[in-house]
């Protein structure tokens, strides 16, 4: 008989989900009292089979319960093979929507919980390169059988597998034998039972169709188990437990009773038309497998074939069948029914469920029971599976980051890559939905080439994913690789890389550098300006221009002040000048690989000055590399025409102030003030500044104004702070410059203009 594929409906889901109880609590969350380790019963169990690393476990269990008896059941396979065949697709599955931890425990957010959604690391994801058991393109994963059953994850599989996780006081009754227990008498095994039912329609309530006491009161459900538990050698509280598992707490379709009308071909749920028709019922589920109507036709057949007429029948033949079916052939404790690693001719197969956590929410409720009437002290046997070459641990499953409640999204795939040209869809990518790290495009985004940047747009399939690489992005002519990535909510593995090209056409008519071998422009090059100027002395009689094409493939013209254009082939451009405005025009040019054909113009405004001398004394500092020049040494309180003397040069010139305006021979020589040198030509050719040390307030006189200025620091000019420098045996503004100021204005000192 197979029953490895019974699954239950969804109506009692929910409570078989509380199984996952026990599977979330941490081996050893339910302490034992610090014991004093006994040497010689350790190694008792060594000598009898146990590895070390069960020892320390089950010494501290005796060490409380003396009557307690440990045996070693050797597995048939080890412990790498025994897995892989457990973690077969729907041999063990777990629950999607919810979990219960079973006793209240404090989640990763800190909040308290007794239920939660399953963890996305108890479920199976991708379990190697040609297997998913999640559907990226769907974003869900695959259900199996009836209801929100997935598949395992392989850790969580070698958790609840592991024998080593449940040597605790609770769940060590996972490997108690499950034969009936005479020692306690009929009437404490009916007690017992019922305080189990608990909470289901089962308790303190009569079975139909059970026989009756001779006053006349029918048995009850709990009578009704307890006997037939007696009868067929079974552990009536097993027997109790599986049926809370399997019928929930308000019973299910098979457990109402269904009918048939083709004479057992098919089963249903009766009507209020069929109420007069023969219930068949099945109370363990026994047969009941497959997907939805499935599950109720397969489940009905066996009561039909059984002759399973009321709950009664049902309970009593289902009790023969499981010892019938599984402890007579072996699987005698709840641990070995679900995970048959011991029995040859029935290796992993004839398990009794597919919820990978319900031996742990049997063997609780059973502990429960013994807890509550003070049995844990009886002489127990217990069968314990040992597997050779078992890893050190297999530690309660948690996420990437290390979150035993995370329930993430591993979805890292994409939707759409989308690639636009500011408000223009240029190209979208559908990637493939296998699984992996990367996955690499070969076919070659072609863009025009005035497309000069795209935007990269990334589609997730679930929102929670997190993007890189996406946004706005330059082109350079040629290809242009781009890698974007998609990573799951989830972390770790589940992220997946996406690679493309975008080849930007050639067809550039653009220079991607140009510069003078003498001097500079007034502008720094950029390929989208189109228009430089160059000013030169008059000793330079020629110059080179350099200059790059952004395309290997441009062809370049060139023509100075207005001659014919001639191809230039080397990059260099050698320009003869005459003595005021230059002229040079590159002319690029490029056939646009099958555009119209372009061509741009760069125009290159060379000035050659006229022949220049200037004479001047005292010059505080001059910077050959450029057109401003700053002078000292003017006497405070002489005119522009007195000052003029100081310094002499062929060309013209005018006379500013500090505001700017134009001064004339009478005005007072000021801090600040602008001589502009013209050659003869009239192109500026220098501009010359006055530095009147003392005068902060740039006019010409030094009185307390420039002091109050000073000492409250409002200096907002570099000639004003030149200025305020009147000490020059220190730098910057100090209190011996204001007392040297002050001095000066009140006729006790003096101030050097000449530095």
């Amino acid at each position: 008989m197979h029953m490895e594929n019974r699954i239950f409906n969804l109506a009692k889901h929910i409570l078989t989900a509380i199984t996952c109880v026990l599977a979330f609590l941490v081996v050893g969350s339910i302490s034992l009292r610090e014991t004093k380790a006994d040497a010689a019963y350790q190694q008792s169990l060594i000598d009898a089979g146990f590895p070390k690393s069960y020892v320390a476990k089950l010494d501290a269990l005796h060490d409380k319960h003396k009557n307690w008896k440990f045996v070693p059941v050797k597995a048939i396979d080890n412990w790498t093979v025994a897995l892989e065949n457990e973690c077969e697709i729907k041999r063990k599955l777990v629950y999607i929507p919810v979990i219960s931890l079973g006793t209240t425990q404090t989640l990763d957010d800190g909040t308290k919980a007794v239920w939660f959604s399953t963890p996305t690391a108890w479920k199976m994801i991708v379990r190697d390169s040609t297997t998913s058991h999640f559907n990226f393109k769907t974003d869900d994963y695959i259900r199996y059988d009836s209801g929100p059953w997935v598949q395992a994850s392989k850790e969580a599989i070698a958790y609840v597998m592991d024998p080593r996780n449940w040597l605790t006081e609770k769940f060590i009754y996972c490997f108690e034998t499950l034969y009936y227990h005479s020692a306690v008498s009929d009437a404490n095994t009916v007690k017992y039972v019922n305080n189990l039912l608990n909470g289901t329609f089962m308790y303190n309530k009569a079975c139909p169709g059970a026989p009756k006491y001779s006053n006349g009161v029918q048995y009850t459900y709990a009578k009704v188990i307890a006997d037939a538990a007696k009868k067929y050698n079974v552990s009536a509280l097993h027997l109790a437990s599986r049926l809370r598992l399997e019928k929930g707490t308000s019973n299910d379709v098979l457990g109402k009773g269904v009918v048939t009308t083709d004479k057992g071909i098919t089963f249903h749920a009766p009507d209020a038309s069929e109420s007069g028709l023969q219930k068949y019922y099945n109370y363990f589920n026994i047969g009941a497998g497959g997907d939805g109507a499935e599950i109720i036709n397969n489940g009905g057949k066996e009561a039909y074939e059984n002759g399973w007429t009321s709950p009664y029948k049902a309970i009593v033949g289902g009790a023969k069948k499981v010892y019938d079916f599984y402890i007579d052939l072996g699987q005698d404790t709840i641990y070995f029914e679900m995970f048959n690693v011991a029995k040859p001719g029935y290796l992993y197969w004839k398990q009794y469920a597919q919820n990978l956590t319900a031996d742990l929410t049997e063997c609780a409720s059973i502990y429960d029971t013994y807890e509550t009437y003070g049995l844990l002290n009886r002489p127990v046997t217990f069968r314990i599976p040992v597997y050779s070459s078992m890893p050190s641990s297999n530690p309660r499953p948690k996420s990437p980051s290390g979150s035993y409640f995370s329930t993430a999204n591993p979805n890292c795939m994409l939707k759409s890559i989308t690639i636009y040209n500011g408000k223009t869809k240029l190209a979208t990518l559908s990637p493939d939905y296998v699984f992996g790290s990367n996955w690499t495009y070969s076919k070659v985004i072609e863009v025009p080439y005035e497309v000069e940047s795209v935007t990269i747009n990334m589609n997730p399939v679930n929102s929670t994913a997190k993007k890189s690489g996406d946004g706005t992005k330059n082109l350079v002519v040629g290809n242009n690789k781009f890698t974007v990535t998609c990573n799951s909510a989830y972390g770790g593995i589940y992220k997946r890389s996406y690679t493309f090209t975008i080849k930007r056409k050639d067809g550039s008519t653009r220079l991607k550098s140009a510069s003078s071998s003498v001097g500079s422009f007034t502008k720094t090059f950029n390929m989208d300006t189109y228009s430089y100027n160059l000013f030169l002395e008059n000793s330079v009689s020629s110059t080179k221009l350099n200059f790059a094409t952004e395309s290997a493939k441009a062809t370049v013209k060139y023509s100075v002040n207005g001659a014919t254009a001639v191809s230039c082939t080397t990059g260099v451009v050698n320009a003869k000048l005459n003595v005021g405005h230059n002229t040079v025009k590159l002319y690029v040019h490029h056939d646009g690989s099958g555009l119209p054909d372009k061509t741009s113009v760069y125009t290159f405004n060379i000035y050659r000055y006229t022949p220049m001398t200037m004479s001047y004394t005292y010059i505080q500092k001059t910077d050959k590399s450029s057109a401003v020049v700053f002078i000292n040494g003017f006497v405070v309180g002489e005119t522009l025409a007195e000052a003029g003397r100081r310094f002499s040069f062929s060309g013209t010139c005018k006379w500013y102030g500090a505001d700017n305006v134009l001064k004339s021979d009478s005005d007072l020589v000021a801090n600040g003030d602008k001589i502009s040198v013209y050659d003869g030509n009239g192109l500026l050719y220098k501009n010359v500044y006055i530095i009147l040390y003392g005068d902060v307030d740039c006019n010409g006189i030094i009185d307390y104004r420039d002091y109050d200025l000073m000492n409250r620091n409002i200096l907002s000019t570099t000639v004003q702070k030149e200025a305020a420098n009147v000490d020059d045996s220190t730098a910057g503004i100090t209190s011996s410059d204001l007392s040297m100021l002050k001095s000066y204005i009140e006729g006790k000192g003096s101030i050097f203009q000449v530095r």
